[in-house]
């Protein structure tokens, strides 16, 4: 019943939202959006979607994410709750195409490793792979896409 609720509610806020219309989202409404987010992967929706950005809620718990590239998108994080590891650049092994422009893989060499805690902001430049570690972990944020 309460993931029925969550889920109208995050409805409700996600229609709210239409284009160019100025909203603001309350910690609390944030928080419940995060609630709403399902137990396993894929754990991120998008709340908001305009003509050159959109933003999710996340969640990554005891887990390695993948290994990710965009090629016609940045990817800005700000971590809300929690702490895991953000692994940006090197080279992803053997990835495979998701979507036009979007990779995944399994893992990387050659990266460097960024701390993510609360209050972070961390930036990932269309192109960079990244990958989130989260193993042992668990961290929610904000993932702004911008086109």
């Amino acid at each position: 019943m309460r993931r029925a609720i969550s889920a109208l509610l995050f409805s409700a806020l996600a229609w709210s939202a239409s284009a160019q219309e100025p909203r603001a989202w309350s910690a609390a409404e944030i928080g419940t959006l995060m609630g709403a987010l399902p137990d396993r992967p894929p754990t991120n929706r998008e709340f908001l979607t305009e003509s050159h950005y959109a933003v999710k809620v996340a969640r990554v718990d005891n887990r390695n994410g993948p290994v990710e590239s965009h090629q016609t998108q940045d990817r800005i994080f700000l971590v809300l709750h929690g702490t895991a590891t953000l692994r940006v650049g090197g080279t992803a092994i053997a990835p495979r195409e998701t979507a036009p422009g979007e990779s995944q893989a399994a893992e990387s060499r050659g990266y460097r490793e960024m701390a993510m805690s609360p209050g972070s902001l961390l930036s990932v430049p269309r192109g960079v792979p990244y990958q989130i570690v989260a193993a042992g972990s668990k961290v929610e944020f904000l993932v702004i896409r911008v086109f």
